[in-house]
């Protein structure tokens, strides 16, 4: 048998060749794997830089277009306050001079600017911080530039894509004369092809630069708008338009008004009775309105004056005689003084004040607070004066000292003074002489007791003896280091006052100075030298109670102060008030001046030469209420109740008491009205006086004469029942707007709120990256 041998192949390290080749598949393939790896962390990278600088890019852009927002937002100011202290004069042209008064501003707005890679603050003439040039038609790269807040890890230029105009910092700008017509909005004033250009070192071989290419927007607010203080307000929202004055007649009680009031002057004398003004109910403010004085006079019993918070006082002086207390809150406005007189008188800020009188010559129009009472010692017939709770307090004018026989007054050097104070302005005895008898004599003291016909044979000489009144001493030395002439004092002024039951006067001669800013001067220097007489003089006139004292002087600008301070007892005696602030304070003053003039004859309604009388009563009341064939009209609502009366005569809404209770009448001419329920009722208008005796009143009153308020009588403003009367009849088919010319034909609205963020955009966005 063959048997057949067959050798086995031999195939070691086949394995092994099989696992070298699987490693370098897998090696491969990892290489592969990081390799794209790599090239996708490369790529994610490069575009997060280039998001980066993109965003960087887009955030240079962004502050850009907030800085011309705030170029907006200051002649959005500029252009309401201009126009709201000129509002009368433009009538249905308003819309068209807040749009002019706004592009004006936009144009003449000056700024910052980048010279020679520096930063510039301009000065109020620079040039070169003007960003725009209407007569060239151009913006300024280097304005813009400044906008623009430097990032140190970037470079950043801002150019215009016209190359011409580019070399010299500038680039095209459009629509800058535009004609503003009232039913068309203007075009927008657009700065073309500005170019910002971004680069930044992220750290590659390569820098990334993102440009941004762009047109800017400046659009114009809308128009028409509204504002509450002056727009129609609505005769409805007040309690009282009286054109005579409000009395607070004496008797035991708290008297309140509350809504709206109008009223001539404010006598408010009554022995112990409190008078408080008050907002209405589901009303943010309510406006009380004088064009006259508010006199708070406790000399026969103390009478208590009560603004509270929410409310806006317009008056053109608040007086506090002895006794009198006045606890003020919310907004005070005063177009003249506030004066407190009087042993105890009393007064107490909160909120604002804000005396906006700024005439430095006029003493009648320029706005301080005057302390007038001379107290005994230690204080106990002061006055307390108590503005510590005062966010604000605002002084544009200055306190004047009063003189009885010369034509000006002396202008002080502060605009919160004290009659004490005031001896500061006293010159040296010495420096003032006279002639009498022929003979030059000079003041033995100052003041000086002097006979009454001495005193008038100096100041009108006789045909025997001949003068010329007081005189100054140009030559004496004031204070022992300046003559007169360097504190701008170019004449003695002459006051006085007789002693009870004498043939003496007291006389006084104080120095007449050429300006306020000399007289602040001589203060300053009077107080660096006696700190210890004018403490003693504050002291002696008024009790500081909380009150922080602090002083502030500034010879060109009007005293500011906030939480009690108050310009006299301090070391620190330079002035505070930058010449930005003054003229915001001027421009503030200046519109309240013009809202006053408004209010006090219109109560905002329309334009004052509309109103020949001049006050608002005359303003809404019409000749029919005159021509009356009775002595009154009565109108009923649809439920046949008499809502309204209408009196060509005197009118009494008081109790009367009848089998042995008490109840509200309504009195014209004496004579009962008994048709009338004063419960029913809610507007009463009269040729005559009114009188509200020891009970509430809802509605509105309108009256031609006085209106008294008696024993804790009390108004309360009631808008939705006035107007839901106004559609009421009479007998006679006569309406209520027969008699009420604009009765709340249009309601007020609220003043439109301009969203800068919409008046400046970007066109033609393009943005371009490179590596």
């Amino acid at each position: 048998m063959k048997r057949r041998l067959f050798k086995q192949l031999d195939n070691k390290g086949a394995g092994i060749v099989t696992i070298l080749v699987a490693v370098m598949f897998l090696a491969a393939f990892g290489t592969l794997i990081l390799t794209l790896s790599h090239t996708n962390f490369m790529m994610r990278d490069s575009e997060r830089k280039g998001k980066q600088v993109f965003y960087d890019a887009s955030s240079v852009a962004e502050q850009l277009n907030a800085g011309i927002q705030d170029i907006c937002s200051d002649a959005i100011l500029d252009a309401y306050d201009n126009t709201l202290i000129r509002y009368n004069d433009f009538g249905s042209n308003v819309s068209v001079e807040f749009r002019e008064q706004y592009r004006d501003s936009v144009l003449s707005w000056r700024g910052p600017y980048i010279d020679g890679g520096k930063y510039v603050e301009p000065t109020a003439v620079d040039p070169k911080g003007l960003l725009f040039d209407k007569e060239a038609g151009t913006y300024n790269l280097n304005v813009l530039r400044a906008m623009i807040v430097d990032d140190e890890s970037g470079a950043i230029t801002i150019e215009s894509n016209d190359a011409a105009l580019n070399a010299s910092g500038k680039g095209v700008a459009l629509n800058l004369a535009n004609e503003i017509v009232a039913s068309e909005k203007p075009e927008p004033i657009i700065l073309k092809g500005v170019v910002i250009t971004f680069v930044k070192d992220t750290g590659d071989e390569n820098e990334r630069i993102t440009k941004v290419e762009t047109d800017i927007a400046i659009d114009y607010p809308s128009i028409p708008y509204s504002n509450q203080s002056m727009a129609d307000i609505g005769i409805a929202k007040n309690a009282c338009i009286i054109k005579g004055n409000l009395v607070q007649v004496a008797g035991q009680g708290d008297c309140s008004i509350k809504g709206g009031a109008y009223f001539g002057d404010a006598l408010l004398t009554g022995s112990g009775s409190t008078m408080t003004f008050k907002k209405a109910l589901g009303q943010d403010n309510s406006s009380f309105i004088t064009p006259g004085d508010i006199n708070v006079d406790g000399i026969n019993g103390s009478d208590r004056f009560i603004l509270e918070d929410g409310s806006t006082l317009w008056a053109n002086n608040i007086i506090v005689g002895p006794f009198g207390v006045a606890d003020l809150s919310g907004d005070i406005r005063v177009a003249n003084d506030l004066e407190i007189k009087g042993a105890n008188a009393s007064v107490k800020l909160v909120g604002h004040y804000f005396g906006f009188g700024y005439s430095e010559t006029d003493s009648s129009k320029s706005s301080s607070i005057i302390v007038n009472h001379r107290g005994a010692e230690g204080n106990s017939n002061g006055v307390k004066f108590d503005f510590s709770g005062l966010d604000s307090l605002i002084l544009a004018g200055r306190a004047f000292i009063s003189s009885h026989y010369n034509s000006s007054d002396i202008a002080t050097g502060e605009s919160l003074s004290a009659k004490e104070n005031q001896k500061v302005y006293l010159l040296p005895s010495e420096m003032v002489y006279y002639i009498y008898q022929n003979n030059r004599t000079q003041l033995y003291t100052n003041p000086e007791k002097m006979e009454i016909s001495k005193f008038q044979s100096i100041q009108s000489p006789s045909e025997e003896y001949s003068s010329d009144g007081f005189k100054l001493d140009e030559n004496v030395y004031v204070l022992g280091k300046k003559v007169a002439a360097d504190y701008g004092i170019i004449d003695v002024e002459i006051d006085s006052e007789q002693f009870p039951g004498s043939s003496d006067l007291m006389v006084y001669a104080f120095a007449k100075f050429e300006t306020p800013a000399k007289a602040t001067e001589f203060f300053r220097d009077y107080y660096s030298a006696h700190p210890e007489i004018i403490d003693a003089y504050m002291k002696r006139s008024i009790d500081f109670e909380n009150t922080i004292i602090k002083a502030s002087y500034d010879a060109n600008a009007p005293t500011v102060t906030s939480r009690g301070y108050f310009p006299f007892e301090s070391s620190q005696l330079s002035g505070y008030t930058p010449e930005s602030e003054f003229d915001l304070y001027v421009g503030l003053a200046e519109t309240y001046q013009s809202q006053y003039d408004i209010l006090k004859t219109t109560l905002g309604r329309a334009n004052i030469e509309d109103s020949e009388e001049g006050n608002p009563l005359e303003f809404i009341l019409s000749e029919d209420l005159h021509d009356l064939s009775g002595s009154e009209t009565y109108f009923s609502s649809d439920t046949h109740q008499i809502v309204a009366v209408a009196a060509n005569g005197d009118v009494e809404i008081t109790e009367i008491e009848s089998n042995g209770s008490k109840t509200k009448v309504i009195k014209v001419d004496g004579e009962v009205v008994q048709e009338a329920n004063p419960d029913n009722v809610c507007l009463i208008i009269s040729t005559g006086d009114i009188v509200v005796d020891g009970v509430n009143f809802n509605g509105l009153i309108a009256a031609e004469g006085n209106l008294e308020l008696k024993n804790g009588a009390k108004l309360n403003e009631d808008h939705e029942r006035v107007s839901a009367a106004a559609v009421s009849t009479s007998s006679d088919g006569d309406s209520i707007t027969d008699f009420l010319e604009d009765m709340d034909a249009v309601e007020s609205q609220e003043a439109t709120a301009w969203a800068v963020t919409d008046l400046v955009g970007y066109r033609n966005w393009r943005i371009i990256t490179d590596e």
